[in-house]
């Protein structure tokens, strides 16, 4: 969707995303990894605004701030239960050193197919 951001903003652009799940939207479940925008509130919320609007579950996938402990079993499975995952730009080398460390390019890998 071009500038993700931008893109993420758009209604018909969700829309069209909820539309492939075939599911109604209140059913829908969204995860959001903004890792590579270091977890930020502001990128996140103009990412996910059109889905919560829609309805939709929100979940925030946070793992940027190698500070703070995850679960990376639970993490995996809230990745296996979504329908939408949405992955935020940045700094992709970042957020796919962070990722690996904590096992979830596995889980991700697992969704996208």
């Amino acid at each position: 969707v071009g500038s993700g951001s931008d893109g993420m903003q758009a209604p018909e652009v969700a829309d069209a995303i909820i539309r492939l799940t075939r599911k109604e939207a209140s059913a829908v479940k969204v995860s959001y990894l903004g890792t590579a925008t270091y977890d930020l509130e502001g990128p996140r919320v103009n990412q996910t605004k059109q889905f919560v609007a829609w309805g939709c579950t929100v979940a925030n996938i946070a793992v940027g701030d190698p500070k703070v402990a995850v679960d990376a079993a639970d993490l995996a499975r809230t990745i296996e239960g979504s329908d939408v995952i949405i992955v935020s730009g940045g700094n992709t080398l970042f957020a796919m050193g962070r990722w690996e460390k904590l096992g979830l390019t596995a889980a991700l890998r697992i969704a996208a197919e």
